[in-house]
This record gives structure tokens, sequence and C-alpha cells, in this order.
């Protein structure tokens, strides 16, 4: 229990997508997020998966099998396996496509995110029946470099309030790293939950759809408050290797529009 929070916190973890290399990554897991959270508060831990048995990415140079064993580490936890094409049944997929393709690469990469975002909102919405009073969103294809545990703890000592903590690096074309997050009250929907705000994205943009910009379009329009931590995580391959990152820290002019945003919504917030 952290001084000064009244009761036992509540606290999600929830893994979605495709568990690529599931026996690198678990161990990280486990050490970093699961142990860290279990310290602070009462832990449940919820998984949407895709029952598929082949990945094929141009962008990460992906063409490959995935076996039992990368699934395994997380099936002792509650959760669901999903057909791989049931995320068309949660979208205008021709209409998306017919904006463009944000990664040149034959909509590949826009119906990978879109597969995504389905698992996303799949376990978000699991995890919410429970009451959560914080819910760590972490891709299970990652090796996590640093424990979470003073990023949880600051999480805590926020109360109530809506706050998505972000990794403060990598902010794609302006946008926010989507790669995990610590999410509380109505963040962890904003969060989770963006799936639903696609076709909003599409209309008012008019750009085609992309991963960081959209989250940003997604928290920045529910008004919660959006904070960064410098924990680092690296992208797993079917194959088990370990892409070697540059976990470059926003700056300059993003980071003055940033806080200019957080400052205008916290104004916003309390009219």
């Amino acid at each position: 229990m952290i001084l000064g929070c009244p009761k036992r916190l509540r606290i999600g973890i929830v893994f979605f997508g495709i568990p690529r290399s599931g026996s690198i990554s678990m161990p990280t897991i486990q050490k970093m997020i699961i142990d860290p959270a279990r310290a602070i508060g009462d832990v449940f831990i919820r998984y949407h998966f895709y029952d598929q048995s082949r990945v094929f990415s141009p962008t990460s140079g992906e063409d490959g099998f995935l076996s039992g064993s990368d699934y395994e580490p997380f099936l002792s936890y509650i959760g669901v396996m999903e057909d791989p094409a049931a995320f068309q049944e949660s979208f205008d997929v021709g209409g998306i496509l017919s904006m463009g393709d944000a990664w040149g690469d034959g909509n590949i990469s826009t119906l990978n995110l879109l597969k995504q975002l389905h698992s996303l909102a799949n376990v978000t919405r699991q995890v919410l029946e429970l009451l959560p009073d914080i819910v760590i969103f972490a891709r299970p294809d990652l090796v996590y470099h640093s424990t979470f545990l003073g990023p949880i703890s600051r999480s805590v000592l926020l109360g109530a309030k809506s706050v998505a903590w972000l990794p403060s690096w990598q902010w794609s074309l302006g946008g926010f790293n989507d790669r995990f997050s610590i999410c509380s009250g109505r963040a962890i929907a904003a969060y989770g939950l963006r799936a639903s705000l696609v076709g909003h994205y599409l209309r008012e943009t008019g750009r085609p759809l992309h991963s960081e910009l959209f989250l940003k379009y997604a928290l920045d329009g529910s008004l919660c408050m959006v904070r960064t931590f410098k924990n680092t995580a690296s992208r797993i391959r079917i194959d088990g290797r370990i892409v070697e990152e540059k976990f470059t820290p926003v700056s300059g002019s993003r980071l003055l529009k940033y806080w200019a945003r957080e400052s205008c919504k916290s104004i916003i917030a309390n009219l």
C-alpha cells in the first residue's frame, strides 16, 4: 500500500494482440510489471489474443509462424482467443482504407492496427467489469527494461484523477507513443476503447488512420490528462530477435505544444 492511499488498490493488467516470443517477454513482464503491481495493490490480469499461426508484416520484415509456446506463458490468466478475422465486424474496413495508407505498404499495417484496436477494446471491456482503480496496458511482444513500481506509485498518488501515463519517447509525427500505458479514471476507457472513434477521427482530420496520431486524438478529445514516464521496452520479432531501439525523448516544439495542450485541458476540466 502506498503512503497516503486509504485502501488497497485494484490494479488491472491487460495484454492484447499477438504474443510474439512469449517465452522471452513474459519473464520481463513478470519482473517489471506484475510483481511491482502486486506489491502495491490487488492485481487481476486479462488478455485478448488472436488465434493465428502466421504473422506477415512488411514494415517489420516478418513473415513466419507462431507456435503454442508463444501463447503458453499467458494462458494461465483469464482471457479470450478470437479468430483473426473478427476485427472486421467492428469497423467499416472499406471506408477506412479509402482514406489512404499512412504506412505505404498496401494497407497491411492499417489492417494490423485495426486488429490491435479491436483486441484492445475487447480486453478493456473485460477489465472494466472488475472496477479497476488503474489499468496497465501492456503489449505482450515487448521486452520491458525497467520496473513499473515508480510509475504505478505516481499514478496511485493522483487518486481518482483521469490520467494516461505514456512513454516519453518516440512520439511519431507529433502523436503519442501507444506502446504501453498506465491509466486511471476516465482515461482507462479513453485509451482502451478508442476504436469507437476511428470514424470520427477520419471525418474530422481527413487523413489516413495512423496509430500515434489517433491515440493523441482520442486522449485530447477526452480531456484526460496525459503525463509521461521514462520506462522503455523493445519489440520482439517472431524469431526471438529483439529490435535495437532508439528511445528518443520528446523535445523542442513538440514538448512545448504538449505542455500547452495539457494546460488548456486542465483549465477546461476545471470550468
